[in-house]
C-alpha cells in the first residue's frame, strides 16, 4: 500500500468558519478504487501553526529518506533496474542503510554535489528553462523532445539525458 499525503490550505467561503472548513476536509480520503466499497479512514493532522519540512535535505538524510520510502513502498517489476542501482550503495528493501567509510563519505559529497547540479540546472538560462519572452525576465522549464519522455522501452531503461547527449556527439 501507497502512502499518500495531501496537504490543504484551507479558505472558508462565506460566513463558514476554520473549524468548519477543518471539519468538511475531514472528509476527503485518498485509497486506491478498488477499496472503494471499504473505504480505509483516512488520517487527519492539524498542522496549523507547525512547521512542516517539505524540501529535500542535501545530505547523507536524503539517502535514508530513500531507505525509508523504498522500504514502505511495493517494489514494481519495472522499478528492478532502479532496486540494483539503488542496491549498489546499500540502499535494498528490508535491509538496513548503514554506510560506512568511502561509501558514507561518497554518498554524502553526491548528496552536495546533486543540490549544486540542481542549483546550476535551474538557474542557468536555457539548460533546463527557457524565456517566455526573448527581452523579459520569465521562465519556464523546457517542454519534452518532440518524442515526449521516454524511459521505458521493453526490456531496455532509457535516459532522455544519455540520449541527448549521444546525439549532440552524433
Amino acid at each position: 500500500m501507497y502512502d499518500v499525503f495531501i496537504a490543504l490550505r484551507l479558505i472558508p467561503l462565506g460566513d463558514t468558519s476554520f473549524g468548519e472548513a477543518a471539519e468538511y476536509a475531514k472528509n476527503i480520503s485518498a485509497y486506491p478504487l478498488s477499496e472503494a466499497k471499504n473505504q480505509p479512514v483516512g488520517e487527519y493532522i492539524d498542522m496549523a501553526g507547525k512547521h512542516l519540512p517539505t524540501l529535500p535535505v542535501y545530505d547523507l538524510s536524503f539517502f535514508e529518506n530513500i531507505t525509508e520510502l523504498l522500504n514502505k513502498e511495493p517494489l514494481l517489476e519495472s522499478d528492478k533496474v532502479m532496486g540494483g542501482v539503488l542496491a549498489s550503495i546499500g540502499i535494498e528493501k528490508g535491509k538496513p542503510f548503514a554506510p560506512a567509510g568511502k561509501v558514507k563519505q561518497a554518498l554524502e559529497k553526491a548528496a552536495k554535489d546533486g543540490y549544486a547540479f540542481l542549483e546550476y540546472m535551474f538557474e542557468t538560462p536555457g539548460y533546463s528553462t527557457e524565456l517566455y519572452w526573448p527581452d523579459h525576465q520569465w521562465m519556464t522549464i523546457k517542454q519534452p523532445s518532440k518524442d515526449g519522455f521516454v524511459f521505458n522501452e521493453g526490456e531496455y531503461l532509457l535516459l532522455l539525458h544519455s540520449m541527448r547527449k549521444s546525439a549532440e556527439k552524433a
